[in-house]
């Protein structure tokens, strides 16, 4: 919600600490939203090789999306 300003004012580092904790907790949508953040440097620094093994381990968990960010 945070990321896409959905319903609440967009805070992009809020978004990246939530999805931190979702994907600590093994939310598999957490962990690809965080690798997209990660990926595109919102809300802090780029880390594409973290985005990477987000993905991987979005993909791993069901979320689809986390196979297409994986391509």
């Amino acid at each position: 919600m945070y990321a896409n300003a959905d319903g609440v004012e967009a805070n992009l580092e809020e978004a990246r600490r939530l999805a931190e904790v979702g994907c600590a907790e093994q939310d598999a949508r957490a962990c690809n939203v965080l690798g997209y953040l990660l990926e595109r440097g919102l809300g802090g620094a780029t880390d594409p090789r973290r985005a990477l093994e987000l993905f991987e381990r979005a993909c791993h968990g069901g979320e689809m999306r986390g196979c297409y960010n994986l391509g």
